[in-house]
């Protein structure tokens, strides 16, 4: 009878800790507007714009904008990661990873990320890097460049 009990107490636990995990969307540094509450359909955001900055968009974490710029402006560095299934980040226009800085892009475990098109390393002193990684993960672009 302990052992069921036990095993109940266990169960219990597991399914309260399960329980807690939330859709996330969190920014770090340099990330201009600096509040995700605030960014909607019409929002430009620059992950990394003059400085360093980090955006995660984790468990089901949901972002749906207009533009992105990771690593905006030269010196600067942002790296940007989309992780689990039901992450995704919508760019109704463009996402630049490394428009003048160095940008990162991290795309794992069933994320998703989606543009209009998109610019890896957009002038020549920028550099930068994207990863797709895990069974599920995808970065999609609906257009080809304007250029």
């Amino acid at each position: 009878m302990k052992v069921i009990q036990a095993f109940s107490c266990f169960a219990l636990v597991a399914v309260m800790l399960a329980s807690q995990v939330r859709a996330e969307v969190t920014v770090s540094g340099d990330v201009a507007p600096n509040d995700p509450a605030t960014w909607d359909a019409n929002t430009t955001v620059s992950v990394g714009e003059y400085g360093s900055g980090t955006l995660n968009i984790t468990n089901g974490g949901v972002v749906t904008i207009d533009r992105s710029y990771i690593a905006l402006y030269p010196g600067s560095t942002g790296v940007a990661t989309v992780d689990g299934n039901g992450s995704t980040w919508t760019n109704a226009d463009s996402l630049y990873v490394g428009n003048y800085g160095s940008g990162t892009l991290n795309i794992t475990n069933g994320g998703a990320v989606t543009a209009d098109y998109s610019h890896i390393a957009s002038y020549s002193d920028s550099t930068s890097e994207a990863t797709v990684h895990g069974d599920g993960s995808t970065w999609t672009n609906s257009a080809s460049s304007p250029w």
